[in-house]
């Protein structure tokens, strides 16, 4: 399961018959999907159209919540090619190690 907003790639699932009956169970979707926040995002208005997804105003590992105001739509593209490079750069720190960053227009 690839999480963008913390940066972590993590195998939940040996096959994809194993992840059809993990997703069998209300609760194990609820959470690995985040079943509940999409139903607000949609409810809010933010409506995702094709090749788009839900992306991070200000990222989790940074400190940003799971949580509707925190969320703007991009394009799919747009989301990895800005969040990937981001998260190589600073794949080496330690938690609650400091970063900075300069941004140039």
């Amino acid at each position: 399961m690839l999480d963008v907003g913390v940066g972590s790639l993590k195998e939940i699932a040996h096959s994809k018959d194993e992840f059809c009956n993990m997703m069998d169970d209300p609760q194990f979707a609820a959470n690995k999907l985040m079943i509940p926040l999409v139903n607000s995002l949609v409810t809010s208005g933010l409506v995702l159209s094709k090749g788009e997804c839900y992306s991070y105003k200000f990222l989790p590992i940074f400190g940003g919540k799971y949580e509707v105001d925190n969320f703007v739509i991009k394009t799919a593209a747009y989301h990895f090619a800005a969040f990937g490079p981001l998260h190589e750069k600073i794949k080496d720190v330690p938690d609650g190690g400091r970063v900075s960053f300069k941004i140039i227009n």
